[in-house]
């Protein structure tokens, strides 16, 4: 437990530490191509664990931080001289445990919030948006049965910036994946589940949205011998499935899977796979037609064991960057 802890702490510090890329945020210029910190501690209380660290950059090259501290869920951005707080915690109910934040930014950089919530029954997932002033709720739970259990939010903002929202809930001995979209004054349930056999387990989705508004999630799902990982697209009424499962060996278990979608609307998937003595790193690329393998497998040593794989991609290029445990 206490390892966990110093790795929790450990991420944060290095998510403040990515800062130093971008010089608007330093407080002295690197002059030798080094890490420089941005500030102390995210942390509010440092005798208190903090963990489930969310990183995005603000159109003015600042970056904004969500995490989750003793069963809170804090933002903070950075101001030129120091951290600021945006109000205060987001907890939907004062006392309950909140965790795992998904941080997206609108156009002008205020921050959208969705996480789980745990009642003491159990868990749902809230949203909510920073107007400027203070923290403001889209509705209740989106959780189709407040009394399922619901995990693992991802989030995106549509071209109005309205919250789009996939997540796990359990309604039985199974999990299945929901989409819901905001309209303005409501949730919106896009579609049925996602999953690809209903009465098989599917867990932690991953959303992304294309600049013309196409709208992509990613899973993986048991399939009756491993875990396997699909993609499908929302085409207005329907949720269609875009060829798969994405594994390079469909006998061995497939994991985690994130989703990202490059700015010439380029959908790329990332997630961990066992290749028979070792779990590494694959990445493909949807042509249109079929998905496209890019590269080998990414692992470091011919021993050691890859998973909880990020990626993001070059602004100029499209070009995919894969960072790994």
């Amino acid at each position: 437990m206490r390892l966990a802890w110093l790795f929790c702490k450990t991420l944060i510090l290095l998510a403040v530490a990515l800062a130093s890329l971008f010089p608007l945020w330093v407080m002295a210029q690197p002059t030798n191509n080094t890490w420089v910190q941005i500030g102390g501690a995210i942390d509010l209380d440092e005798n208190q664990e903090a963990q489930d660290a969310a990183l995005k950059i603000s159109p003015d090259g600042l970056p904004i931080i969500a995490w989750s501290e003793a069963g809170q869920i804090h933002v903070k951005r950075w101001q030129q001289d120091g951290w600021e707080i945006l109000g205060t915690a987001l907890n939907h109910t004062a006392g309950d445990f909140a965790y795992t934040p998904a941080l997206e930014l609108d156009p002008s950089g205020n921050p959208y919030i969705a996480w789980q919530e745990f009642d003491g029954q159990s868990r749902n997932i809230y949203v909510k948006h920073w107007t400027g002033e203070g923290w403001e709720s889209f509705g209740e739970s989106l959780d189709l049965n407040p009394a399922n259990d619901s995990t693992t939010p991802t989030l995106s903002l549509d071209d109005q910036a309205y919250p789009i929202v996939a997540w796990r809930e359990q309604p039985s001995s199974m999990c299945v994946i929901y989409a819901k979209r905001w309209t303005g004054d409501s949730w919106q349930q896009l579609g049925a589940s996602l999953n690809n056999h209903e009465a098989e387990n599917a867990c932690r989705p991953s959303l992304a949205i294309t600049p013309a508004g196409d709208l992509y999630v990613a899973w993986y799902e048991w399939r009756g011998i491993s875990n396997n990982i699909y993609v499908k697209q929302w085409l207005g009424n329907h949720w269609q499935m875009l060829a798969g499962p994405l594994d390079v060996s469909l006998d061995q278990g497939a994991y985690n899977p994130v989703l990202v979608v490059n700015k010439q609307a380029q959908v790329m998937v990332a997630w961990r796979e066992y290749d028979g003595k070792r779990d590494v790193i694959y990445v493909k690329t949807w042509n249109g037609n079929d998905w496209q393998q890019l590269g080998s497998a990414i692992a470091t040593t011919p021993t050691g064991f890859a998973q909880h794989p990020v990626i993001a991609y070059e602004p100029k290029t499209g070009h995919p960057v894969v960072a790994w445990e």
